[in-house]
């Protein structure tokens, strides 16, 4: 069913972005892909009056690795994107191999890891690939102590839309 009161917001900075969660807390959600959202609008399980897109946030599209940051996967990046990047496929292959294979061709050009990841749904296939490193690697006590201090960020539980902003980083 169509909401004809529905707005779209679309911001161009992150400090807007919250003040919108904020002014319209309850009855606004964020959108980035949409294919979680959008399909759960449509079949009436989700009604809100005001989706806030990040599409347009700059920085949240970042996507990189460093070795002093590790993998940075801004909220917006593309599950294809971050499948298809060398150091993803290098030194993350299991998540690599999660995008690659999830889904349709057409969700993972438009669904994004952390909209996956905020879902929180049975099927979340790119959860458990950013905690986890290769079996095969090789750690030494300095690199476990860091492993340990990993920084995985999901949704907070909270029905605000602002969980849905995942910054997800791995040292």
């Amino acid at each position: 069913m169509t909401n004809l009161s529905l707005k779209v917001h679309q911001p161009t900075a992150l400090e807007e972005v919250l003040d919108l969660l904020s002014q319209y807390r309850g009855d606004a959600k964020v959108l980035a892909g949409g294919t979680d959202i959008l399909p759960k609008m449509r079949a009436g399980a989700l009604k809100v009056g005001h989706l806030v897109s990040v599409n347009r946030v700059a920085g949240l599209n970042r996507l990189e690795f460093r070795e002093d940051e590790g993998l940075v996967i801004g909220g917006g990046v593309r599950i294809t994107d971050v499948g298809e990047f060398p150091d993803v496929q290098k030194r993350y292959p299991g998540l690599a191999h999660a995008c690659s294979v999830m889904a349709t061709t057409q969700i993972r050009n438009m669904g994004t890891v952390a909209g996956n990841l905020a879902n929180a749904a049975p099927s979340a296939d790119t959860a458990p690939s950013p905690l986890l490193k290769s079996r095969d690697e090789e750690r030494s006590e300095e690199s476990r102590s860091r492993a340990a201090q990993r920084e995985s960020v999901l949704a907070d539980g909270n029905d605000d839309g602002i969980g849905d902003l995942i910054g997800l980083t791995s040292k």
